[in-house]
């Protein structure tokens, strides 16, 4: 992804920290997150379960969301590299915002990093485990 196509925390990604999504993190980002259990009760007294289906709510969902980076020169990859894990993971929050999808901001909270390469001194790719807490929440805030 170019330039004005990711934005994190209100950021252009490339611009700021030459960063863009790996070939699937769009696809991953984009899968509808799945529903909570449907209320259940049994009871020795009755047959079955009774189950309420109505009220249906998304559940959380933990994604795992490849990134790459990319710089001219060694001293501005690592220097790319270090402001975006100080002002972006040390923090915690990743608000993810597509070219794709204007209006729809993901709501994460960074749980690790799985991954990371580097090469060329240059170039590098790394994989981050985020949580969506709240998948209905998607509107745009302060700070996307």
């Amino acid at each position: 992804m170019p330039r004005q196509e990711l934005y994190i925390n209100g950021q252009d990604a490339f611009d700021v920290w030459g960063i863009s999504f790996d070939s699937n993190a769009l696809s991953t980002l984009m899968t509808p997150a799945p529903l909570k259990g449907m209320i259940e009760n049994k009871s020795a007294l009755e047959d079955g379960k009774r189950v309420i289906r109505t009220g249906r709510k998304l559940d959380e969902r933990t994604v795992t969301l490849g990134f790459n980076i990319t710089a001219v020169t060694k001293a501005a990859f690592l220097q790319q590299y270090a402001n975006f894990c100080t002002n972006v993971l040390s923090l915690g929050k990743v608000n993810i915002r597509t070219k794709y999808q204007q209006n729809v901001v993901y709501h994460m909270d960074y749980l690790s990093c799985q991954s990371f390469g580097e090469y060329r001194q240059t170039m590098g790719k790394f994989v981050l485990r985020l949580v969506e807490p709240n998948p209905a929440d998607r509107t745009q805030g302060t700070n996307e």
